[in-house]
């Protein structure tokens, strides 16, 4: 019952904001003084997946963690021999000076982990604040060919049932997106 009321109460308002344009305007002199509802739908999903500057994003990205993971490999290979050496000396030295040297392998297994985690926040970090960047060109991108082209309402299309294609303003914002910026640099997570 309520998802019912809800809907037709959706639909009412919305053909009230179709329908107010045109009362407005024939009961004016002027179409100068008359402001309607001006639609658009877009699909950010299609946008981002054109952006050059989030496929650059992602490239460098990659790049890090490669170079990550090749430097954590290492260490880890280093530890497996480690953990070799201490088996073979388990029984060359007394318990004490066995459960000394077990304790500082798992002291440096604990920091390998830290490190690896550490690291994986640090990239995330990187990549939020690149993303953040392209999500503010593409919001003033949407709000600037709003106001250019007297668009009040912009709809998501993916919770759009239908449109008109005219409407889609889809490639005009990935369009401008990538002229003003087909590119970001991304903080080296590394660097201290």
């Amino acid at each position: 019952m309520f998802n019912k009321t809800f809907v037709h109460v959706c639909m009412a308002v919305f053909c009230a904001l179709i329908l107010a344009p045109n009362a407005f305007a024939q009961n004016t002199s002027s179409s100068a003084n008359s402001q309607g509802v001006y639609m658009a739908v877009l699909d950010k999903d299609v946008v981002l997946d054109q952006s050059m500057a989030l496929k650059n994003v992602r490239e460098q990205v990659v790049n890090y963690q490669a170079s990550f993971k090749k430097e954590i490999d290492a260490e880890k290979a280093a530890l497996k021999t480690a953990s070799e050496q201490l088996k073979r000396k388990e029984n060359l030295q007394t318990p004490e000076q066995f459960k000394a040297e077990q304790v500082k392998f798992q002291q440096s297994v604990v920091a390998l982990n830290r490190k690896v985690q550490q690291g994986n926040v640090r990239l995330a970090q990187v990549r939020t604040k690149a993303t953040s960047k392209i999500e503010e060109v593409y919001n003033a991108v949407v709000n600037g060919l709003a106001q250019k082209n007297g668009i009040t309402i912009v709809f998501d299309k993916r919770a759009t049932f239908f449109a008109h294609p005219n409407l889609d303003i889809t490639k005009l914002v990935a369009a401008e997106l990538n002229a003003r910026l087909p590119a970001v640099a991304v903080e080296n997570p590394w660097k201290k």
